[in-house]
């Protein structure tokens, strides 16, 4: 199971405008982009270099695709992401294509059990 290596406290008021800040994987992936983001706003002042380099930060923060937990939190990290437009559409899908692949991995599917027809 994925563990945020320092604990994250969203305030309140972003628990309750994104409920999805509960989830500690989600809440890692969301601090890392916004201190990777305002790190290059400061330096750089170009929002199209602090988003590329932030989505960079948000990529390695995500969990590994081993184990069950992880690929849940995975995908709802990259749920996220897609929802609050961290992450473009194509890499977005992409990642939750990737992450269906390691379920199917973790988990394979069970085969029907067929009965005998009379």
């Amino acid at each position: 199971m994925f563990h945020a290596l320092a604990p994250l406290t969203p305030t309140p008021q972003e628990i309750d405008r994104r409920p999805a800040l509960r989830d500690p994987a989600v809440a890692l992936c969301n601090e890392v982009w916004k201190i990777a983001y305002r790190r290059v706003m400061r330096r750089e002042k170009s929002r199209l270099v602090a988003r590329k380099e932030a989505e960079d930060a948000f990529l390695s923060a995500l969990p590994p695709l081993s184990g069950i937990e992880n690929i849940r939190s995975f995908v709802a990290c990259v749920a996220c992401a897609m929802a609050n437009r961290i992450l473009a559409r194509g890499t977005a899908t992409k990642l939750l294509y990737a992450a269906q692949v390691a379920r199917n991995v973790e988990m394979p599917a069970q085969k029907a059990k067929t009965s005998p027809v009379s």
